[in-house]
């Protein structure tokens, strides 16, 4: 077999890879959890091996200034576990997204229910939780966020006197 230069670069370049992988590979397990380097057979107490190690996850507080995030809800239950919290049932937070849909005017001449929505924010929702269902309510129906679709009728002005104040004066969650 006649080894030529595309075959001395195509082993050298299968070669310098492989390396790569393996010192990767050893490297990424030298390491212990508190990125220490352990040598062979040394651990960093006495009698704890890997498998008995407790493993430490770190919650994020959720951002209470934004509950139309789909995932809200799963935030705020990590945050608050193992209390219970309570959340809108799926029929009701879907009646209140057909009433936001509604809201918006089908036509340009057409006249948007503004009132419509302050019932919805100011007096049919609870805490910030209950925004999120029906955040996830409104997208299940319409495959639409429900902030931008909002936005897209109401002005600047309606959308915070409607929508942000009322939300802001909501308990950021209840329990269950």
């Amino acid at each position: 077999m006649k080894i030529t230069k595309t075959t001395d670069w195509l082993i050298v370049g299968v070669l310098v890879v492989t390396g790569t992988v393996v010192l990767w590979k050893f490297y990424k397990n030298r390491k212990d959890p508190s990125g220490d380097l352990l040598s062979e057979g040394e651990s960093d107490s006495a009698g704890d091996s890997e498998a008995n190690r407790p493993t430490a996850t770190t919650i994020t507080e959720p951002n209470w200034s934004n509950p139309f995030d789909l995932n809200f809800m799963a935030q705020v239950k990590k945050w608050v576990a193992p209390v219970g919290i309570s959340k809108l049932k799926d029929d009701y937070a879907d009646g209140l997204a057909q009433q936001i849909y509604k809201a918006k005017g089908k036509w340009i001449i057409s006249n948007d229910d503004e009132q419509a929505v302050e019932n919805v924010f100011a007096r049919s929702l609870k805490d910030k939780v209950h925004v999120s269902n029906l955040a996830n309510a409104f997208y299940k129906r319409y495959q639409r966020p429900l902030k931008p679709f909002l936005e897209s009728f109401l002005s600047e002005r309606e959308m915070k006197k409607y929508v942000l104040q009322p939300i802001m004066k909501l308990d950021k969650y209840s329990k269950a």
